[in-house]
C-alpha cells in the first residue's frame, strides 16, 4: 500500500509542479507537490506509510551530497566564525520555545508539555513521536509544527525571488521549463509539443549526464556516509553523514559531482510529499478549533526569528536571504534545500539549522523531564 500510494502521490506532486510552474511560483516543484499532496490527504487519500521513512533518507542523502560538494578548504579555515551565530541561534531557539510554549499553555487549554513540543523547532515527525511517548496531544503538536514549517517554505522563496545560476544540464532543464510555460500561455493543447523529438533528445542527454561515473561515485560516497550517520543514531544522521563523507572527499581532492537541476526537481517533489503527507482531516478539524492560538503562535514565532535574522546579519555580514534561511524555524531538510536552490550559502545554512536541531533535541527533553518532576 505504501509503495503504490507513493507512486500516486509522486504523480500528484508532479502535476502540482506543472501547475505552480505555469503560475510562475518560486520553487514550483516543492510548493506544487506540498499543496497537491496536502489536498489529496485532506480529501481522504491514505498516507504513503512506510515509504515516508525511505523517502526521508533519500532526501537526506542527496541534500548532504549537494551541500558537502560545496565545502572548500577556505570554508574549513573560516568555520570558527560560525561559532558565535550558532551559539546565538541555539540559545534563542530554546528561549523562544520555552516562552512561547508557556504563553500558549495559558492562552489555550493545552498543557505545558503539549505547548512546548508544539513550539519546538525540532521536526514535525520527531515532535509528534515525542508527544505520543509522553502522553501529550499529538494532533495539537503536529498542527503547530506544520504552521511553523509551511509558512517558511511559502514566504521565504517569495521574498527571495532569486534563482541559482544555471550551467550545462541545468540550462537544458530551465529551457524545458521555459518551453512548457510558453506553450501553456500560447495554447494549452500545444503542451503535447513538449514531447517533440527535439525535447525528447534533450531529456535523453540530461538523463545521461545524471548517470556519469563521477556522479555515481559521489552518490555512493554520500550513501555510505548516510548509513554511518543513521547507524550511529545522529539526529538528521542521513544528511549529516552524507555531508561529512562528501565534504571530506572534496577536501581530499576527489571529483565530487552533484546531479543536475532535473534531479533537484525530483528531490523537491519528494520533500513536498513528505511534508504534505502530514495533513489529515483530523488536523483540519483541530485547526478549526484552535484558529486564534495558531495565528498568534505563527505571528510570535516568526516575529522572534525575523528579529534573530537581523541580529545574525549584523554579526556575519551575510545577505538577508541567507540569514532568513539560517534562522527560520522550519527544519534542516527544507531550509537546506531552499538555500541550495537560491544559491544562498547552503553550507552555512545547513550548519546553523543542524546545530539548532541538535540543541533543541538535547535540551527540550530535559526541560520536559524537569517539568514533570517539579510539577
Amino acid at each position: 500500500m505504501g509503495l503504490s500510494n507513493f507512486a500516486l502521490f509522486f504523480l500528484i506532486g508532479f502535476i502540482g509542479y506543472l501547475v505552480f510552474l505555469t503560475l510562475g511560483a518560486s520553487t514550483p516543484a516543492l510548493l506544487g507537490a506540498l499543496t497537491m499532496v496536502s489536498l489529496a490527504r485532506l480529501i481522504g487519500l491514505d498516507s504513503v506509510g512506510e515509504s515516508s521513512y525511505y523517502l526521508n533518507i533519500f532526501a537526506q542523502i542527496f541534500l548532504g551530497l549537494y551541500v558537502g560538494a560545496g565545502v572548500t578548504r577556505k570554508f574549513v579555515k573560516q568555520v570558527y566564525r560560525l561559532l558565535t551565530p550558532i551559539a546565538l541561534v541555539s540559545f534563542w531557539s530554546i528561549a523562544v520555545t520555552v516562552c512561547i510554549g508557556a504563553f500558549l499553555s495559558t492562552l489555550t487549554s493545552m498543557d505545558l508539555l503539549t505547548s512546548l513540543l508544539g513550539a519546538s523547532p525540532g521536526g514535525v515527525a520527531e515532535m509528534a513521536i515525542m508527544a505520543y511517548s509522553i502522553g501529550a496531544d499529538v494532533a495539537s503538536v503536529s498542527l503547530f509544527q506544520l504552521f511553523r514549517l509551511v509558512p517558511s517554505i511559502i514566504v521565504i522563496p517569495i521574498i527571495a525571488k532569486r534563482r541559482t545560476r544555471l550551467v550545462g544540464a541545468d540550462r537544458s532543464i530551465a529551457t524545458l521549463e521555459g518551453n512548457y510555460i510558453t506553450l501553456v500561455k500560447a495554447n494549452f493543447k500545444n503542451v503535447l509539443k513538449l514531447f517533440s523529438v527535439e525535447n525528447i533528445n534533450m531529456k535523453g542527454k540530461i538523463a545521461l549526464k545524471i548517470f556519469t561515473k563521477p556522479i555515481l561515485l559521489s552518490v555512493l560516497i554520500a550513501t555510505l556516509g548516510a548509513y554511518i550517520g543513521i547507524f550511529l543514531q545522529i539526529p538528521g544522521g542521513g544528511m549529516v553523514g552524507a555531508l561529512l563523507a562528501t565534504s571530506i572527499g572534496a577536501l581530499l581532492g576527489m571529483n565530487i559531482e552533484v546531479p543536475p537541476l532535473l534531479f533537484r526537481r525530483v528531490l523537491q517533489i519528494c520533500i513536498g510529499i513528505l511534508i504534505g503527507d502530514n495533513f489529515t482531516r483530523d488536523l483540519l478539524y483541530e485547526f478549526y478549533d484552535m484558529l486564534v492560538p495558531v495565528i498568534v503562535f505563527a505571528v510570535l514565532i516568526f516575529g522572534a526569528f525575523l528579529i534573530l535574522a537581523q541580529i545574525v546579519r549584523k554579526l556575519t555580514g551575510w545577505d538577508n536571504i541567507t540569514c532568513l534561511l539560517a534562522t527560520a524555524p522550519a527544519g534542516l531538510t527544507a531550509m537546506t534545500m531552499l538555500a541550495y536552490e537560491m544559491d544562498s550559502n547552503p553550507v552555512e545554512v545547513s550548519m546553523m539549522q543542524l546545530s539548532r536541531l541538535l540543541t533543541v533535541r538535547l535540551i527540550i527533553p530535559i526541560v520536559i523531564v524537569l517539568f514533570k518532576v517539579l510539577v
